[in-house]
């Protein structure tokens, strides 16, 4: 029954301070929300890594601004003089597409990566099941066979976990590819759905973003002190690649690019939890100036003869001792004559004050529940 009733005492105070309630569960909701997205970073980067081999030598090339950031994408002819440095041991050029499976009875848009021929041994990841295409499937001048490795999520839903899948054909744009593989759920590369070796006889001007796998023992510093030389040759060909001035070339490993995508969503959610913490504890009724409830209270206080020692030591013993009952002195007090409880100009408080130690266990039960209530806020 005591439980009830303190439930009930809650609800009622958070719907006579609806704002106060309102920015409350906001704020533990953003709270909640925040500390989620933190916890899956740190999970994915530091807990469970990624799938790849090697991934701390995996980096992309951007250069670095005032305004911020960019990725600087390369030709395939750049692409093979980049391959050929002495810092890195392999590349990866890819290119998005989007594609429809014609092959079902309802068309189904599909997001699909072209890579180059090598970019599965790059990443180093192994398939679930068949196997992936290599570097001898796709030489260079040669047309790569039609062959397509799906994930592991494409798998389930479009050919409904099929155990037999391998060799099966796989419709797109009215062209048909051969399933050779099917990668682990932990591969979402680029979050695509199938994954198709790069074409020939594409546009050589057309600039593809490119991963690189560092060689062993090469620092990011290094490499982009190597890397810069060939960058600024590739920006005399084509003057609108980079800024005119005022960047720095950087080679950034796969964390480092992946934490600096989420490092200023992350920044606004702990800025808008500490606002609205902030405008909470603004907004709470106890920091106001009068209030009736604050009246009712320091009058019960007076009624019931506390001085500052008593109330000091009720609520210590209220906060740090929730079973606490008032008594001894605190209970001599609250027996008290009612007529102590006169207001100076003769007004008479006797139906208020006569059940002070029920109105000392209310105040009990009142502070435990704002001390529960506060608790998380203040962790």
């Amino acid at each position: 029954m005591t439980l009830f009733q303190d439930f009930s005492f809650a609800l009622r105070q958070l719907h006579r301070h609806r704002v106060y309630a309102l920015t409350a569960i906001i704020s533990m909701a953003l709270g909640i929300g925040a500390t989620a997205a933190v916890y899956s970073v740190l999970y994915g980067v530091l807990i469970d890594p990624y799938p790849y081999r090697d991934a701390v030598r995996l980096a992309f090339i951007t250069f670095q601004t005032k305004q911020g950031r960019g990725e600087i994408p390369f030709t395939l002819s750049e692409f093979d003089q980049l391959r050929r440095t002495k810092s890195v041991e392999d590349a990866l050029a890819q290119n998005d597409e989007s594609m429809v499976a014609t092959d079902g009875e309802i068309p189904q848009s599909v997001k699909v990566l072209e890579i180059s021929a090598s970019g599965f041994q790059l990443l180093g990841a192994p398939p679930l099941m068949g196997r992936v295409f290599t570097a001898s499937e796709a030489r260079e001048g040669v047309a790569p066979p039609p062959v397509a490795v799906i994930s592991y999520l494409f798998w389930r839903s479009h050919f409904a976990s099929d155990s037999h899948v391998i060799n099966k054909v796989l419709e797109l744009n009215q062209h048909k590819y051969t399933v050779i593989g099917v990668v682990g759920p932990r591969f979402t590369w680029h979050d695509s759905e199938v994954y198709l070796p790069m074409p020939t006889g594409m546009d050589p001007k057309r600039r593809f973003e490119t991963l690189v796998r560092l060689k062993p023992g090469v620092s990011t510093a290094a490499a982009a002190g190597e890397l810069t030389s060939i960058i600024e040759q590739i920006r005399h060909a084509e003057p609108l690649l980079l800024p005119k001035e005022g960047y720095t070339i950087r080679v950034e490993t796969l964390n480092d690019w992946l934490l600096g995508q989420f490092k200023g969503t992350l920044f606004v959610l702990f800025a808008a939890v500490a606002l609205l913490l902030l405008i909470g504890c603004g907004l709470h009724p106890a920091r106001s100036g009068y209030s009736p409830q604050r009246s009712c209270a320091s009058l019960q206080h007076r009624c019931l003869g506390f001085d500052r020692d008593s109330r000091r030591t009720f609520a210590r013993a209220t906060v740090l001792k929730p079973s606490y009952q008032p008594d001894g002195a605190i209970l001599r007090h609250a027996q008290h004559d009612v007529s102590r409880c006169a207001h100076p100009d003769g007004a008479h408080y006797g139906t208020n004050c006569s059940h002070g130690a029920d109105a000392g266990r209310r105040r009990s039960r009142h502070a435990q529940f704002r001390t529960g209530l506060h608790l998380p806020a203040w962790l």
